[in-house]
């Protein structure tokens, strides 16, 4: 797999429109709500980032995310919950991914070698 292929499958994480203020200021209030309905114990899961990295990002995605206007505090923490679990679900397969790719030059000289030697 190639740099190229990579960046087409891996999930962009930069946004493209500015932070709404009004959602940036309802994340703040219901900050600890937030923090305790997302699960922090998810069976299976090892990557450089954890839980807290996870949750961050969701706080930026939902921040941009006109979607999470006009909603409910309750309607807002289920929102907020559903891009969660979406955001952990394409990490861990972003992290799988990179696993896939082989890293190393050597690597890929002892793969080639050992198909010329088949």
């Amino acid at each position: 797999m190639t740099k190229k292929e990579i960046g087409k499958t891996v999930r962009q994480r930069k946004k493209k429109n500015k932070p709404y203020r009004d959602i940036s200021e309802r994340i703040g209030r219901l900050h600890d709500k937030l923090r305790r309905a997302c699960p922090l114990d998810a069976q299976g899961y090892h990557s450089p980032y954890d839980h807290e990295d996870v949750f961050q990002e969701t706080v930026i995605h939902v921040m941009h995310d006109i979607e999470a206007r006009n909603k409910t505090d309750d309607e807002f923490i289920n929102w907020f919950l559903y891009r969660y679990s979406m955001i952990l679900f394409q990490t861990i397969k972003d992290i799988k991914q990179l696993k896939e790719i082989p890293y190393y030059a050597n690597n890929q000289q002892a793969q080639e070698q050992e198909a010329e030697n088949e």
